[in-house]
């Protein structure tokens, strides 16, 4: 087979795991905050509570096919189940694209591996794997925050710490991961081993700014976004629930650097929202959680 058509495939591949990947996290963002268990029991209708078949659990094509409406009850199935499938597929194809195809032209302190590009199958580099990988988990789980954050939902705490931890782990045990150290004086860990302190010092740095700076656009935003009882703020942007935990997250997976420049760009994207919001009538209020998705 061609190295194009390989390439093709691997794309395909990864748009159809992105989707799978959505399809569980619709099942996440609804069962987390209602302390039922994410992995025990099967998909159902929601409405009449029947069992779904595995054949119209399939990402974006089982909705299709069912017309967006229950095999058993015929009552609708919302359209966003197969949005977030979309998305989460999406999600993954531009990390795909971004940080393996491009020989990881996006990743800081590191060169381009461009035969990587040519030989995407046939002689794959760990490192841009595993970074994808990191990454895609990192995109995953704010996707999931950002949708509970829609919803006005409780985020649990232990959830939340086991997220948090994991990534902490991920980059202690894997230091690769964090292609950029925390400063220029500490960059000798990297060249003396040390993979301990490197990973720590990264993602404990990355994390505790994240939260800082979370916290203090929490603390600006609320005041000037809360609504009535009803949630309603006649304002484009709902009022933030946990912008600093998802801030840490990225912090910790992207180091502090990463985390401002996260920072900068979804004040972009907050404002371009402003600016939908203001000009179409139907442009949603959503919470800057959310909009957290495509900043990162």
């Amino acid at each position: 087979m061609p190295l194009v058509g390989v390439g093709l495939l691997a794309a395909a591949w990864t748009f159809v795991l992105g989707g799978l990947i959505g399809s569980f996290l619709n099942v996440v963002v609804y069962r987390l905050p209602r302390g039922q268990s994410i992995v025990l029991g099967g998909s159902h209708c929601p409405r009449c509570a029947q069992p779904i078949h595995w054949h119209d659990n399939l990402p974006i094509v089982g909705w299709l096919m069912l017309n967006g409406r229950c095999r058993s009850c015929r009552l609708p199935i919302a359209v966003r189940y197969p949005l977030v499938e979309s998305v989460s597929a999406g999600l993954f194809l531009a990390v795909f694209f971004f940080e393996i195809v491009s020989g990881g032209k996006n990743i800081p302190v590191r060169q381009p591996d461009w035969q990587h590009t040519a030989s995407l199958m046939l002689d794959p580099r760990l490192d841009l794997v595993g970074l994808a990988c990191y990454h895609a988990f990192a995109l995953s789980v704010l996707l999931v925050w950002g949708l509970i954050a829609l919803d006005r939902q409780r985020l649990p705490a232990r959830s939340v710490v086991a997220v948090l931890a994991s990534a902490v782990g991920l980059s202690i045990l894997f230091p690769s991961l964090h292609p950029m150290p925390v400063s220029a004086r500490l960059a000798e860990f990297q060249a003396a081993g040390d993979w301990l302190a490197r990973g720590l010092a990264v993602s404990v740095v990355g994390g505790l700014a994240g939260v800082l700076v979370g916290l203090f656009w929490e603390r600006l935003l609320r005041p000037l976004l809360r609504g009535d009882s009803a949630g309603r703020t006649g304002s484009p942007l709902q009022p933030p629930r946990f912008l600093g935990i998802g801030l840490a997250l990225v912090g910790i997976v992207l180091g502090w650097q990463g985390m401002l420049g996260t920072t900068v760009l979804l004040g972009l994207v907050c404002l371009c929202h402003v600016m939908l919001w203001s000009s179409l009538a139907r442009w949603p209020t959503v919470p800057p959680e959310i909009l957290l998705v495509p900043a990162a």
